[in-house]
């Protein structure tokens, strides 16, 4: 819905012969910046998906199964065996994801700002008369 009211935002500007509002790049780019982050969370829990994980171990050679412990946010899954524990999920998942989350608001400030100092600087001065 963003993405539309964006592209709308965009098109109108275009097809009015003026330039597109200020800071409308960077609200792209924080919405580029959520939506890579849900692909990104996507893979990383995509990762821990196994039918049989207890099964795993043997497969892996890292002995008997002992547990698996998870968590959604940092996303994780980590399998114990008598041998090693082992991460499912890939070591650069975590890392990209914190730094696209921190991007967006990052991009949003960053948005707002441009945008009021452009309508700050195209209004006319007041005179002290």
């Amino acid at each position: 819905m963003l993405l539309l009211g964006i592209s709308l935002m965009w098109v109108k500007s275009k097809a009015e012969g003026r330039p597109a509002p200020a800071g409308l790049g960077y609200a792209g780019l924080a919405l580029a910046s959520l939506i890579l982050a849900a692909v990104v969370r996507a893979i990383g829990a995509a990762s821990v998906v196994y039918p049989e994980i207890d099964y795993q171990c043997i497969v892996r050679d890292a002995g008997e199964f002992i547990e698996y412990n998870s968590s959604d946010f940092p996303v994780s899954g980590e399998l114990v065996c008598t041998e090693e524990t082992i991460e499912l999920v890939p070591v650069w998942v975590n890392p990209l994801l914190f730094l696209l989350m921190a991007a967006v608001p990052g991009f949003l400030v960053t948005a707002y700002m441009v945008w009021k100092r452009q309508r700050e600087s195209s209004r006319p001065a007041h005179g002290d008369g």
